[in-house]
Order: C-alpha cells, then structure tokens, then sequence
C-alpha cells in the first residue's frame, strides 16, 4: 500500500509543533496551517516531477544524504522544529536548496502559497524554507528503511502522485508536467523550434473511433528563416558606417568627506560604461594582501571598503556604513536572488585577506507597513547576508547581523525613489 506522505507530514503540525512555526514566521497558527496544506504538496510534487531518471535520483539523494537530512535532526519534524535554533536552523539550510532544487518556480510557488492562505508573502518563502529540509528528511528516511537506492526514491515520489490530485487546485500546472523535462530536438514546425519532452509513459488514449493525421509539412516553409534576417541584415549594415557615440557616465561633483563615508548620492541620468555595474563604473581588478585578485566596479563598495580598511587614519566608528550595491532579495522576503553572489563573495574574500577586520550588517527598510514586521525583515535580510558570507569560510565570530527596520533612513520615505534606497543592507567595519 503507497504511503501519502503528505498527510502524514501534515498530521505533524499540531500542537506546540505548529506553534513555533507559526511563532517563527509572524503568522497565526490557522494560516500557517493552511498554508503548510500547500507548502508540503507543492514541494512533495515539484520533487516528484524531477526524479524521473535514475540520474536525477541520485542526484536527489546526494542533496539528502551531504546534508545528513535522513539521518540528523530533519528527520524528526518535532524534534527539529522545537530544538533551540531548531526553526533558524531548518530556513538557513532550506534556503540555500530551494533555488539548487527548484529553480525559477521557487517565486511562482511563494506566490502561489500566499494566494492559498492569506499570509504575506516574506512568510511563504520562511515556510518553503523552513519546510524544505523537512521534506527531505522524511523522504529520506524512508529511502534510508527500503533499500536507500535511487529506485527506492522513485518508487516512494512516483506513489505521491495520486494523493497531489487532493491538493489545492493551481497546484498541477504551477509544477508542470510531471517527470517532463525539456530535451535539444531539430524538429520544426511552420519554421519555429518546437520543444519536445521525455517523459514517463503514458496511458494509451481512450479510442474515439476517429483517426487524425499529423499535419502536412509543408516544403516551402524552410525559407522562413531566412525572409525574417533580411531586414536585420539591412539594419546592420546601414548602421556600420554612423558614427558611435562614447559612452560616458554622469556623476554629481562629490562632496566633501564625511562620517558616513558611502552614503548613495542622489540618483542622476546616467549611462553605464562598457562592461560595468549601473552607476559604479567599469569593473576593474583589485589583488588583496593575500594575493586574491578581485573583480569589482571603479566605485562599488568592495574598494571603498577595502581603502578605509588599509587607511590607518581610519578609526572604526559606528557612524561609518557602508552600503551594499549589488545584493538584492525576493519581494517583501529575506531569499537572497543568485545574482548576489558575487559580492558576498568578494566581501568573504576580503574578511580573508585582512584576518583582523570585524563586520557588522544592518538590514533596514522603508516606513511602509507595520514596523515589527519591518524590523524582523530587515533583521532575516542582514542574517541572510551574514550566513552567506559564513558559508564562504568566515568564522560567525567576525559577524554580527541586526534588523533596524524604518530607522535611520538616507532617503525621503515620500517619493517612490526614496523608499527603494532606504531599502537596503549596509556593513560597518567594528574592528581591524
């Protein structure tokens, strides 16, 4: 008999165990619990619909093994979400699978779950977080007591199929075609690539009785191509001989130094040089004392940081901030966007080179909304900061990371332009 995993799992959340969920991300246990209703099937179906191959079995089961997920603490739902640190704990690890798992859908299932519920969105992506390790656990788990084996795996998702069709409704075509996966294919019909899918197999159609031939290609429509690059042709050719315009950026004249050294200036038309960050300059190379080399825009926050460090006039002070330029976060939650990367990366590298230097994060918001709401936001963004430059090989004790919400704004919270800037990540240097 198929075990419905999904019911099992949610036969879990009770209690105080729903409680602390619901206590961790700010919302009331009746819409944490109908949002977990979504949560669990969405993240069951979107890892039934990846497995369909023994390669992406295994796959799945190095994630869950690497992480010790069938055999540590997520394995026991209770357990590890009523642990101390047990809830932080869980979102820290969900976060950094959600996107290795489940790609581009990570958004439309945050969306999708806030629509089902009625809680806000930053609280669907902690819940998904939260919930992913979770999941993980269990299905390992089980895995681990029938053999342990990729085909043990795809026997346990394959059977959840039929308890999805219970789920709400949405579900099914949030998650796509189950076991589908896009595949290269030369085919072509009316002169456009068509995708093609490998998939499991399918039941045979019911017989209506009527056959329908494929449709006739027909021979002419190969030059298609071709009538549709004439006119780019045309255009790029006529273009050749005009002249080029330089690109140039247009900056206010600086103002004399200040305590707050990397405050923005006010936003100015611009245009960005070749090759460069919007509004930072041309990225140029910068080789630390440990012999990294860094790639970092003219005027981003990696040099200014790493000047005021080597700067021996330089006091560290808690009037000094600097703000980041090249992190960003999903809408109203604390999921870092992979284009964030390479600056938390370059920051942990720069951590490295001078073994002495101490940061601290602040995460502010605008003064939209309710203000708690806004601190604990802040606070999940500069700990989503801090945990990733951790990962890169920091020692936690080098970091600090504290939510300021509204407070301390550089900005003016009436215009459109200056709730975005007072929304934000800054470091300060407290040692060096």
């Amino acid at each position: 008999m198929a075990t419905n995993l999904i019911a099992q799992m949610m036969n879990e959340f009770r209690g105080d165990t729903l409680s602390s969920v619901a206590s961790a991300i700010g919302e009331t246990p009746d819409r944490t619990q109908t949002a977990l209703g979504g949560v669990i099937p969405a993240l069951i179906g979107g890892l039934a619909n990846t497995t369909s191959s023994t390669d992406q079995a295994n796959s799945l089961l190095n994630v869950i093994k690497g992480n010790r997920l069938d055999t540590g603490p997520a394995a026991d739902i209770a357990s590890a979400v009523r642990a101390p640190g047990g809830v932080n704990s869980l979102m820290s690890t969900g976060r950094g699978l959600l996107d290795s798992l489940f790609g581009g859908r990570v958004g439309g299932i945050t969306d999708w779950v806030t629509s089902l519920s009625g809680i806000n969105r930053s609280s669907s992506s902690s819940l998904l977080g939260l919930a992913l390790p979770l999941v993980l656990g269990q299905i390992g788990k089980r895995v681990l007591n029938t053999g342990g084996n990729a085909s043990s795996l795809m026997s346990l998702l394959g059977d959840q199929r039929q308890f999805l069709q219970d789920a709400p409704s949405g579900l099914s075509s949030l998650l796509g075609e189950p076991g589908a996966r896009h595949v290269t294919t030369s085919e072509r019909e009316g002169g456009h690539y068509v995708r093609a899918y490998e998939s499991e197999p399918r039941r045979p159609a019911a017989v209506t009785g009527t056959y329908q031939a494929p449709p006739r290609r027909r021979s002419w429509l190969w030059a298609l191509p071709l009538l549709v690059l004439v006119p780019l042709l045309l255009f790029l050719l006529t273009r050749r001989n005009e002249p080029r315009q330089a690109a140039v950026e247009t900056r206010p004249v600086p103002a004399a130094p200040g305590p707050n050294v990397t405050r923005p200036a006010p936003d100015v038309p611009r245009v960005i040089p070749p090759g460069g960050a919007a509004g930072l300059g041309a990225f140029i190379e910068k080789t630390l004392p440990n012999n990294v080399t860094l790639r970092v825009p003219a005027e981003g926050v990696e040099r200014k940081l790493v000047e005021y460090i080597e700067d021996t006039n330089q006091v560290p002070s808690k009037e000094t901030w600097f703000s980041f330029d090249r992190i960003e976060f999903e809408p109203d939650s604390a999921t870092l966007l992979p284009r964030s990367s390479e600056q938390l990366q370059n920051i942990a590298n720069i951590m490295k080179a001078y073994p002495n230097v101490k940061l601290a994060i602040g995460g502010y918001t605008d003064n939209t909304g309710d203000d708690s709401r806004n601190v604990k936001l802040s606070q999940d963004r500069a700990s989503a900061a801090m945990t990733q430059i951790t990962s890169l090989g920091v020692d936690p004790s080098r970091l600090s990371a504290e939510g300021f919400g509204s407070a301390h704004p550089i900005a003016d919270n009436g215009t459109p332009e200056g709730r975005q800037r007072n929304r934000r990540v800054d470091i300060r240097v407290t040692d060096k």
